[in-house]
C-alpha cells in the first residue's frame, strides 16, 4: 500500500469509530430519557371540595401475576376536621369501606395511632402466558363514615404506584362517595426489551451451535472434547438465563415457545448426534 493512502484508510477508519460513537450515545440517551418517563403512577381522587377531609395515601408494595394479585400499603396523611386534638389520630371512631380482598373493612379508634394497613387487591390479568406481553387491570375503591354510620366522612386519595419492571398508569373518579383508582398494570419496556434479547441470544446461541457441530460432522474441523462440555454446559444456562428473566413466570409462557423450548430441542439433538457420529465414525489411520 503506498504512503498516500495510509491517511486515508486512518481517516475511513476514525470517521466508522466516531459515526459508532455517536450512535451508542444517541441510544443511551434514549434508553436514559426512556427511563425517566417510566416515573410510575401518581394521581389523586377526592369526594369534596373541602380542605379538611380524610386524607389516603396508597403506596403500591408488590405485583404478583402469578398470584393475580397486587399489595398496597394504606396509610393515613391527615384527619381534617376529624383529627384529634390530644393524639395523631381521629376524635371519633371511624369506618374505612374498601375494594381489596383481605380487609374490606378498617376500623380507626378515637384518640389512637392508626397502623398503616397492607391491602391485597384482585388483578384482572390477560394472561401470565403472554409473558413479557402480558397486562392486567386492577381497581381500589374507599368509602369513609363515622362507626355509628350516620355520618360520611369527605376524603381524599393520593395514590402512589412504582414498582420496578412494571408500567402502572392511575386515573381517579368518584361514585356515590366512593373514590375509586383504577389502575393498568403492564410490563415495563426496559423488561420487553431485556426479553426480545434474550429471545435473539437463545437462537444465535443455538445457530452457533449446530454450526460447529455440522463442521465437525462433515470432517472440516478436527474434533476437540472441549466443544462436548461447551454445548452439554448449553443445556444448562439457556435454563438459568430464562429463569433469570425479570420476574420471570412459570414454564409455559410465550417467551418459552418463541425460544427456549426450540434452543434446548436444537442443542440436545444436536450434541446427540454429534455423539453418534463420533462413536461410530472410523479413525483414519495415521
Amino acid at each position: 500500500m503506498s504512503e498516500p493512502q495510509k491517511p486515508r484508510r486512518r481517516l475511513k477508519v476514525a470517521i466508522v469509530v466516531l459515526a459508532g460513537v455517536v450512535v451508542l450515545a444517541g441510544v443511551m440517551f434514549a434508553i436514559v430519557k426512556g427511563f425517566q418517563r417510566q416515573t410510575g403512577a401518581l394521581t389523586a381522587v377526592t369526594t369534596t371540595e373541602e380542605t379538611d377531609d380524610l386524607e389516603l395515601g396508597v403506596t403500591v408494595l408488590n405485583v404478583d401475576p402469578t398470584r393475580n394479585e397486587v399489595t398496597v400499603r394504606l396509610n393515613y396523611a391527615s384527619f381534617g376536621r376529624y383529627e384529634s386534638k390530644d393524639e395523631p389520630g381521629p376524635a371519633i371512631d371511624l369506618e374505612i369501606l374498601n375494594t381489596s380482598l383481605n380487609k374490606p373493612q378498617v376500623l380507626l379508634k378515637r384518640d389512637t395511632v392508626p397502623p398503616t394497613s397492607d391491602l391485597t387487591l384482585g388483578l384482572d390479568s390477560d394472561s401470565l402466558r403472554n409473558y413479557p406481553f402480558d397486562h392486567g387491570t386492577v381497581s381500589l375503591g374507599f368509602f369513609a363514615r363515622t362507626a355509628d354510620r350516620r355520618e360520611v366522612v369527605p376524603l381524599s386519595v393520593f395514590f402512589v404506584g412504582d414498582i420496578p419492571g412494571y408500567l402502572l398508569d392511575a386515573t381517579g373518579s368518584v361514585s356515590e362517595s366512593w373514590a375509586y383508582i383504577d389502575t393498568s398494570v403492564s410490563r415495563s419496556d426496559s423488561t420487553i426489551a431485556w426479553a426480545l434479547f434474550v429471545v435473539l441470544v437463545f437462537w444465535l446461541i443455538s445457530a452457533s451451535v449446530i454450526t460447529v457441530w455440522v463442521l465437525f460432522i462433515r470432517g472440516r474441523r478436527g474434533f476437540e472434547f472441549g466443544i462436548f462440555i461447551w454445548c452439554a454446559g448449553m443445556l444448562f444456562a439457556f435454563a438459568a438465563i430464562r429463569n433469570s428473566l425479570p420476574n420471570a413466570p412459570p414454564i409455559g409462557a410465550l417467551i418459552d415457545f418463541l425460544s427456549f423450548f426450540w434452543a434446548e430441542a436444537m442443542v440436545c439433538l444436536t450434541l446427540v448426534a454429534a455423539v453418534i457420529v463420533y462413536a461410530f465414525r472410523r479413525r483414519e489411520p495415521s
